[in-house]
């Protein structure tokens, strides 16, 4: 159950320095209404890791059974992974038009 709006995540984000991106090669995350949230490059190489999703969280991190489809069923969001033009996505999570419109501009999309 979706526990958390995208305004919510960019404003938690916002707080750690991370920023939103028009630029899906450097994105690491997609939000249900299809904002992307940067990886924060420099000098052509990501300084943020998939991993700084915990702090959307008190209660679970990435050592909890389980965590990724947690965290993407609370939030909505998919993963993207800039490096190799992958989206990744939970078993049965139902993805948003916003965020399909990404799906064909990947090589492939994987089911974690």
């Amino acid at each position: 159950m979706r526990t958390i709006t995208n305004e919510e995540i960019i404003k938690k984000f916002e707080a750690e320095g991370i920023e939103t991106t028009d630029n899906l090669a450097e994105a690491i995350y997609i939000l249900s209404d299809g904002t992307l949230i940067s990886g924060m490059f420099y000098d052509g190489s990501r300084t943020e890791d998939h991993r700084i999703i915990e702090i959307l969280f008190d209660d679970i991190n990435r050592y909890t059974p389980n965590f990724w489809s947690i965290a993407h069923e609370r939030t909505g969001m998919v993963q993207h992974v800039p490096e190799t033009s992958y989206i990744l996505k939970t078993a049965g999570q139902e993805v948003t038009t916003e965020q399909q419109t990404y799906f064909n501009q990947v090589e492939h999309i994987e089911v974690i």
